[in-house]
């Protein structure tokens, strides 16, 4: 008898749990049928895969419909599966992992339609719906790949990605480029915060740095090269080894010592960083491969 009431109490708090998150959702003005849909595939979640509870899953989702509010309640499951793979895989709390989606959505999404049909297969024949749940994927993936590949986890990148903004995105960085570059300078020690400090200086002191050291630093388009190509520009410069002379003189074209930073880490990776680059815009076409098997 008291292993029934201790059961039935169970259901009841959990029940009142799921209510509770349910209303959260409704206060941003989501329709019941949506609601039910992120509630379904909140509960698929929960039972597939191990570490999740149904309320927190259906709370994370507050941050997918506060950065996307036009998303219906297919994207939002679409979009909180992806999450809730990725943090399983990348040792980040889901919470954190819907709030770098919710992030990436504004940083990246509107670039994201001008490689959208050659990243996903089918692009232009989608649904804007659709489309949002596989740029989901694809973002997702990127992330699962680059804690993979340089042994950082979801919560430092996330903290790189949402700090560094969208200073890259605008000066055309691929999203690719950027999580390399941020994951090569975790990997080197640095936390995610610092990491995107020290990738801001360099992309916005390169252009002046360039004239001060007479190197052309942009393309045809004036867009910055990118780090790699820039790298080996300085290579040319002052060849294969920075001197104490040559990092002052460093210092003083980029302005500060964070971007003269940004660049001696990274002084002898310009080819790693083509190849890690090559590395996470696979691991971003692949998506949900990726991220499910971190």
């Amino acid at each position: 008898a008291g292993g029934s009431i201790y059961t039935i109490k169970k259901f009841a708090d959990e029940a009142g749990k799921v209510a509770s998150a349910q209303g959260e959702l409704q206060s941003l003005g989501m329709s019941a049928p949506d609601i039910e849909k992120v509630s379904e595939m909140s509960r698929g979640i929960a039972i597939e895969y191990a570490g999740f509870n149904q309320d927190e899953l259906i709370k994370s989702t507050y941050d997918l419909k506060s950065g996307m509010s036009h998303l219906d309640g297919n994207a939002l499951s679409g979009m909180l599966k992806a999450s809730a793979l990725t943090a399983g895989g990348t040792k980040a709390e889901i919470q954190t992992i819907t709030g770098l989606m919710a992030s990436g959505y504004g940083i990246y999404r509107e670039g994201f339609d001008k490689i959208g049909s050659t990243a996903i297969e089918g692009w232009n024949k989608i649904s804007e719906a659709e489309k949002d749940i596989e740029f989901g994927k694809y973002l997702m993936g990127g992330i699962a790949a680059a804690t993979k590949a340089f042994k950082t986890d979801g919560v430092e990148m996330a903290s790189g990605i949402k700090s560094l903004g969208r200073n890259a995105e605008t000066s055309g960085v691929s999203m690719a480029e950027q999580f390399a570059v941020l994951g090569m300078l975790q990997k080197s020690g640095k936390s995610g915060s610092e990491s995107s400090t020290m990738y801001k200086a360099f992309l916005k002191s390169a252009v002046k740095a360039g004239g001060s050291l007479d190197l052309d630093l942009t393309d045809e388009n004036d867009q910055l090269l990118s780090s790699d190509k820039i790298i080996d520009k300085i290579k040319e410069k002052y060849g294969q080894v920075l001197d104490d002379v040559e990092k002052a003189e460093l210092t003083k074209a980029f302005g500060s010592a964070e971007a003269s930073g940004f660049i001696t880490l990274l002084y002898t990776e310009s080819e790693a960083i083509k190849e890690n680059t090559s590395l996470i815009s696979s691991g971003m076409k692949n998506g949900q491969s990726t991220y499910a098997d971190t």
